[in-house]
């Protein structure tokens, strides 16, 4: 099964995804936008690219584990997902995962400056990495 992980913000996201096996994880891109209309056209067009079976949308809480004003508004993407395209969406926590690309790349000795550039792909890959080993935990991998 192909799974695409996005990482989003209100200019660019990261997207992540999966080979057919979901035992690969591939950093695939980061988009960029200028409002929630460039962000579905973009999304749109990843998804007739890669076919994915299921998504994992980066859900940001606030530390202390409750909603924030962007995990409201990153559950109502998955309305507008839907509408692509009739797919199974599931909304992960994505705490701790840019700081955790963040040390994934400075240990593969990327510049702080590529970084910045990078980063939301590479965010998006932690949650699908996360997402994945929990599954493989739970026995569903």
């Amino acid at each position: 099964m192909i799974r695409l992980a996005i990482d989003y913000g209100r200019k660019r996201a990261g997207i992540a995804i999966t080979d057919n096996t979901s035992k690969i994880i591939i950093p695939y891109k980061v988009i960029k936008y200028d409002n929630i209309k460039g962000f579905f056209e973009q999304i749109e067009k990843i998804f007739e690219e890669v076919n994915p079976e299921e998504v994992i949308l980066g859900l940001p809480l606030n530390m202390n584990g409750t909603e924030s004003e962007m995990s409201r508004e990153v559950k109502g993407l998955a309305q507008g997902l839907k509408r692509i395209r009739d797919i199974n969406i599931v909304f992960y926590d994505e705490r701790l995962t840019t700081f955790e690309a963040q040390q994934l790349l400075t240990e593969q000795g990327v510049s702080a400056r590529r970084q910045k550039e990078i980063i939301d792909m590479y965010s998006a890959y932690c949650i699908l990495k996360s997402y994945l080993n929990e599954l493989k935990e739970k026995g569903d991998a």
